[in-house]
């Protein structure tokens, strides 16, 4: 019992802030460039709540300057800039600070924003190259959609995940992103979105082939996994149906087929065949069983999410993600192995990853 214990690892995600007496959370201080205290708390929000009125030094960049480069868009629904840089460099308080410019996607248009982090900045930026692509090539993508063989199939079966309404835009995001934008390089000119936009028409073409062999499997393994999961009892159940739950909403987070890899979203059939195979299993008798495996995955889960912030734990911030993918292995290793993994998986490999 000692040792069970002293092998037992503490991680951030055992502790809850709100609950920290004041003492045993840190003491921050911020200063200028001169030594002069300009804050002090215990929260980090509370600091950034009580600096946004600070006013910046003669030397400092105002926040809002982005919005003069020539660059910089507020509503863009074509490539328009000369040159999109990968980074500019501000001053804060007398240092040299590197941001990187990224688009952002929304429903009809692509704006800009200035991002800390440059691996976010680029995906991001994808996402808006898909947008842009998307709409540029809205009928040939239209033109492909309405004749995949399984869409009818799809908007029935899929409503949960992919409403009806939103169906035809998702796929047409993934045929795109397929065709020109994953595994290529970024644009940063003109000539360059220009260059690409003259391929997309013979590359849809090709993006459909494989979307179109894809969809009637998530479609069936998606309806085959739901039945399952309204077949569980909640009540006797009520672990293993919340680990599903969380599994599912990481696995379909919003705009879904906008930016996770088709290496991965290729195996989302299989991932949901999994899923209905462990409810399955676990009608049969398979209780105890299951709970070992899922304690396994929740340490190494709540280990990795912990390595992250609170606000750097969405999933689209992850999708290329070794290890993320490695636990959706995982989980069909452990719970369907019947059904095969991708690469070869066990908990010391996500061990090795997380060290």
């Amino acid at each position: 019992e000692l040792t069970r214990h002293a092998e037992t690892r503490i991680t951030a995600a055992d502790f809850q802030n709100d609950k920290l007496e004041s003492n045993l959370r840190f003491l921050i201080r911020v200063v200028d460039d001169e030594g002069k205290t300009l804050a002090t708390d215990r929260s980090v929000d509370a600091i950034k709540q009580s600096l946004g009125a600070v006013t910046h030094g003669a030397d400092d960049t105002p926040d809002n300057s982005f919005e003069a480069e020539d660059w910089a868009r507020e509503r863009m629904t074509a490539w328009d800039i000369d040159r999109f840089p990968a980074e500019v460099i501000r001053r804060r308080g007398g240092v040299q600070v590197a941001q990187y410019p990224g688009l952002i996607a929304h429903s009809d248009f692509v704006s800009t924003q200035l991002f800390a982090e440059p691996s976010v900045a680029e995906t991001s930026s994808r996402m808006g190259l898909t947008r842009l692509f998307s709409l540029a090539c809205r009928k040939d993508l239209r033109a492909q959609i309405r004749h995949l063989p399984a869409i009818a199939d799809a908007k029935l079966k899929l409503g949960a995940i992919l409403p009806a309404s939103v169906l035809e835009p998702s796929l047409a995001d993934l045929l795109i992103r397929l065709a020109v934008v994953e595994k290529r390089p970024m644009i940063r000119t003109s000539d360059e979105y220009a260059a690409r936009l003259a391929e997309a028409p013979a590359r849809i073409g090709e993006a459909t082939q494989d979307v179109a062999g894809w969809l009637p499997k998530l479609t069936a393994a998606y309806h085959a996994m739901r039945y399952a999961r309204e077949e569980t009892s909640p009540a006797k159940f009520p672990a293993v149906l919340d680990d599903v739950d969380e599994q599912l909403a990481w696995l379909f987070s919003d705009r879904f087929l906008l930016w996770t890899p088709w290496q991965h979203l290729q195996h989302f059939p299989r991932y949901l065949q999994a899923i209905a195979y462990r409810l399955d299993k676990l009608k049969a008798g398979a209780e105890q069983r299951d709970a070992e495996s899922r304690q396994v995955i929740a340490m190494l889960w709540s280990r990795w999410l912990a390595t992250k912030r609170e606000d750097d734990r969405e999933p689209k911030n992850h999708a290329d993600s070794e290890f993320r993918w490695m636990i959706e292995e995982l989980r069909v290793s452990q719970f369907a192995q019947p059904l095969g993994t991708a690469v070869k998986v066990s908990p010391k490999r996500c061990e090795k990853l997380l060290e």
